[in-house]
């Protein structure tokens, strides 16, 4: 028996309102409760399927961004002799590009390293918190707009609408980050 498949919050993240999502060829079993699923993945979703499960743990999280960031921050600010202590601003803006500012001569040279490539694990690192921190953000525009929209259906176009008006300013937003002693911090700005 094939029937449609009940779409997941997690999904509707993703969807746009209004989305109809066109059934794929091939066979769909809808198992009993305690059955197996069984769903033919076309050769993209294998495809797709086996980069997801490739990807390091917590990829999207922005903690563990940091955590590497602040690492490899501590460690070239050793290398340039920037002493523990001193403070240092960074920001990333949405296209890419590093700014730092700080009370050191060898501050240009960390912007220089970032924007080079130079310190490429701790570009990644700021460019994972950021992208992290901007997916966290809209998901939580987005479930919040899917909660009120369950309890009060007539306003679900407004609270859409107030979702997709984050979603698109959080898209825009740079990344300021500030290293000071062993603390490191980021926000979207």
């Amino acid at each position: 028996m094939t029937a449609p498949i009940p779409v997941s919050d997690a999904t509707r993240l993703y969807m746009a309102p209004n989305t109809v999502v066109a059934p794929q060829p091939g066979p769909v079993d809808i198992p009993a409760r305690d059955e197996a699923v069984k769903i033919e993945l076309s050769e993209a979703g294998r495809t797709l399927a086996k980069q997801i499960k490739d990807l390091p743990p917590r990829v999207l999280d922005p903690a563990e961004h940091m955590r590497n960031a602040r690492q490899a921050l501590n460690e070239l600010k050793t290398g340039l002799g920037i002493p523990a202590g001193t403070r240092i601003d960074i920001r990333l803006d949405n296209t890419g590009t590093f700014t730092v500012e700080a009370d050191h001569e060898a501050a240009g040279r960390i912007e220089d390293m970032l924007n080079s490539g130079e310190a490429m694990e701790l570009r990644n690192a700021f460019i994972g918190a950021h992208n992290g921190t901007m997916l966290q953000n809209m998901a939580a525009a987005m479930s919040e707009a899917m909660e009120k929209a369950d309890a009060d259906p007539a306003g679900a176009e407004r609270y859409y609408d107030h979702a997709r008006a984050i979603v698109n300013q959080t898209r825009n937003m740079d990344f300021f980050i500030r290293s000071q002693g062993d603390r490191l911090t980021g926000t979207l700005v």
